[in-house]
């Protein structure tokens, strides 16, 4: 759909309200052939050396406006996103919207299945409702798929320098992401012989029965004692999360 819209010339992002009721910045008018650009959207032109505000949006395609011809407008970027990438990105959110939509008007209750990958395209879909319905089945840090890198970051954390047994570095790197996954899940909680708390384990032969099964490894609790070194975990799923962030095979190398 062909709209017509009013841009100022600016290289600096402005509100675009007032620049659209400003009479000390003037207004020009261009036809424009892409749906996803908005009010606010900076626009580069090959054409033109300064950069370009939107700052309205008519959906009507005028020939001409105070007697001069308008021109088709031919970005090149918006908002510094090559317009073939932004083309791109546009098309598959409004599938996913128009998709998750669908699944929406097809609820008979308020109850509804939604896995994880599902949940991240909702998420950030640039849709409100979408992202409500997302946070109500998987929480925000599940969403953004928080990396080990992103907990290192937001943990307060103290650099030492340690010589290792042979062939033991890569198993105390291990021991040590663990610490930091719980240190950054449980937040101020702590392992005491008065709580219960939950560890990462493989399947032995002692009577000790695991609460949960990931692949091979096991998530084990202990309730009145405390084992030194342990990593342990206030919750299940975060002992869960634990190994999906750093991955069976790595901590499997503990054992």
């Amino acid at each position: 759909m062909t709209r017509t819209i009013l841009v100022v010339y600016t290289n600096e992002r402005k509100d675009s309200k007032t620049l659209l009721n400003s009479a000390l910045h003037k207004k020009y008018a261009f036809l424009c052939e892409h749906d996803f650009i908005k009010v606010g959207d900076m626009i580069e032109d090959s054409r033109y050396s300064t950069l370009m505000q939107v700052v309205c949006v008519m959906n009507i395609a005028y020939e001409a406006l105070n007697g001069y011809k308008l021109k088709v407008i031919e970005p090149n970027r918006v908002n510094g996103t090559r317009i073939n990438v932004a083309i791109r990105d546009w098309e598959e959110r409004n599938q996913i919207i128009k998709e998750a939509n669908k699944i929406v008007e097809q609820m008979e209750s308020r109850n509804i299945k939604v896995n994880i990958e599902e949940a991240k395209q909702w998420y950030n879909s640039g849709n409100a409702t979408l992202r409500t319905l997302a946070l109500n089945a998987y929480s925000k840090d599940e969403l953004e798929g928080i990396t080990l890198q992103d907990i290192f970051m937001k943990t307060c954390t103290e650099t030492a320098l340690f010589a290792f047994p042979k062939g033991e570095a890569e198993k105390a790197t291990v021991i040590r992401d663990l610490h930091m996954l719980a240190r950054f899940f449980n937040k101020d909680w702590r392992k005491t012989t008065g709580n219960t708390g939950y560890f990462i384990g493989i399947q032995s032969t002692t009577p000790c029965i695991p609460v949960l099964s990931v692949g091979n490894l096991k998530i084990y609790q202990h309730n009145n004692v405390v084992y030194a070194g342990i990593p342990y975990f206030r919750c299940i799923n975060d002992a869960k999360k634990a190994i999906e962030i750093l991955g069976e095979d790595r901590i499997s190398l503990l054992f």
